[in-house]
């Protein structure tokens, strides 16, 4: 069996040395601390010259810059553990059907030898009767001489009939059998391509995690010599400046997660009013379709009106007879041909129909599961979980993790609900898509909150377990360890999803 890979160990090593430089980097020295930040309005900025103004100007919306460029190289190292969490999961599917694959062919080969066996025991029991040469007997003992007709023929004349129904079924049993070896080359293939995308995501992985913790470093490089240069021109000490520095960046994020709390309740409530017309439009299309279905069926039974025909001559009724037959032949294909062009309507909508009726007997059941789990306490599982993740609390992150020594965000909540008896993927993106899916301000204790760089399922990157009060549970990030923190509400999807 093909070797699993390994965790991707590098990457939290990387990730560990970056932070320590960062650290390193970020921190001052004790006796150079100013216990006295400066506040954003607590400098005189009349007293500063229009240049240096202007310089001010120009090194905070570099700054500003800067944080937008950690926000991305986060979400490019989130993405590319996603990707090699995702292969991962792939991989585990294509091992287990090629297992599954393998242990049906090993079936398929027994029943084959089986079928063989009692072939063979036919005619060596002829070969005791009739005392027949073994080398005779040979080319009707080996598979290979099953195939040569003129020796099935002489097999037959042999041996009789029941030796003709034997080979049947060993011709049965054998071609049974090389279907499934070839479904299990299939499945073996699959397996080794898995394998292979599991090794390139994780070189991938490996790559970003090291760009990150360089751009890491060099990012806060370059904010420290930005905060020295603003210390200069503001005139304070370089700690007044990075106190103020991060009070703003503190209060710009304060905002953003306001308007994203604020975006997400309208998406929230945009989403169920959606939900509530299209009901409202379906109804009054079923509606309409029966009413339409009563009107013509009361159309059917109204009476079709007739004509007389008549003449003075026999000539004339003789041609009124002609033309009549005509027009009845005409009209009888004409209404063979509309019977079938109808009948083929019929179908066709008959067909459109139920299609649509499935679809929204779909739509219904997963609308009426939602309000229904939206509407229902917590179960004894989702507690169950929440608990079990909340005595894992201060464990690192590790990519790819899913164990006591290293969590990763989906590794992290699929251990925690594995311990409930649920099993899902540990991608995250995979994840989205079990369970049920309920507004996002339906959520309880449990539940499973995702984040996308898009808003779509495919831009998902992030996942944490809701556990009440606007709080979630989540190993964050390289660096971090798994903690308890209110609920973020940029990039987060609308739905929340719940197992159990």
């Amino acid at each position: 069996m093909p070797k699993q890979p390994s965790q991707p160990k590098l990457l939290t090593a990387m990730m560990a040395v970056a932070l320590s430089v960062v650290l390193l980097i970020a921190t001052p020295s004790a006796a150079l601390a100013d216990p006295d930040p400066v506040s954003p309005d607590s400098v005189n900025v009349d007293s500063l010259s229009g240049s240096d103004r202007a310089k001010i100007g120009q090194l905070e919306a570099e700054l500003a810059s800067l944080r937008a460029q950690q926000d991305e190289n986060q979400l490019a190292s989130e993405e590319a553990v996603e990707s090699f969490n995702r292969a991962r999961d792939e991989l585990d599917v294509a091992q287990a059907e090629m297992q599954q694959a393998q242990k049906a062919e090993s079936e398929a080969n027994l029943e084959r030898d089986k079928a063989q066996v009692e072939l063979a025991k036919l005619i060596m029991s002829v070969y005791r009767d009739r005392s027949l040469s073994l080398a005779a007997l040979t080319p009707y003992l080996e598979a290979d001489g099953l195939y040569n007709m003129e020796i099935r023929q002489q097999a037959v004349s042999l041996f009789g009939e029941e030796a003709d129904r034997k080979i049947q079924r060993y011709d049965a049993a054998e071609a049974v059998a090389k279907v499934i070896h070839g479904e299990a080359q299939k499945n073996v293939e699959k397996h080794q391509t898995a394998l292979q995308k599991v090794e390139a995501e994780r070189e991938v992985a490996n790559r970003v995690a090291a760009e990150s913790a360089n751009r890491v470093v060099e990012l806060e490089r370059q904010r420290d010599q930005m905060i020295v240069r603003l210390a200069e021109l503001r005139r304070v000490s370089i700690e007044q400046e990075r106190a103020r520095q991060e009070q703003l960046e503190s209060q710009a994020e304060a905002r953003a997660e306001a308007a994203a709390q604020v975006k997400a309740q309208k998406d929230a409530a945009q989403a169920r009013a959606k939900a509530e017309r299209e009901a409202q439009q379906r109804a009054a299309a079923e509606a309409a379709r029966q009413e339409e279905l009563a009107r013509q069926s009361a159309g059917q039974n109204k009476p079709k009106p007739g004509g007389t025909n008549t003449g003075t001559s026999q000539a004339d009724k003789d041609k009124a007879a002609a033309d009549k037959a005509a027009r009845e032949k005409a009209a009888r294909e004409k209404a063979a041909a509309d019977k079938a062009a109808r009948e083929k309507a019929a179908l066709e909508k008959a067909a459109r129909e139920k299609a649509a009726r499935e679809k929204a007997a779909r739509e219904k059941a997963e609308r009426d599961a939602a309000a229904a789990a939206a509407n229902r306490p917590a179960s004894s599982k989702a507690l169950g979980a929440v608990a079990w993740a909340r005595s894992r609390l201060g464990i690192p992150y590790v990519w790819g993790g899913a164990s006591d020594s290293g969590y990763d965000c989906s590794g992290y909540v699929q251990a925690a609900w594995r311990t409930q008896g649920v099993r899902i993927p540990h991608s995250s993106r995979m994840q989205y898509n079990y369970g049920t899916k309920v507004p996002l301000d339906a959520a309880q204790p449990g539940d499973l909150l995702f984040w996308s760089r898009n808003g779509s399922p495919g831009g998902i990157h992030h996942v944490a377990m809701y556990i009440g009060n606007g709080q979630m549970m989540e190993a964050p990030r390289p660096g971090k360890t798994t903690q308890i923190t209110k609920v973020r509400y940029r990039r987060i999807m609308p739905y929340a999803v719940r197992l159990g």
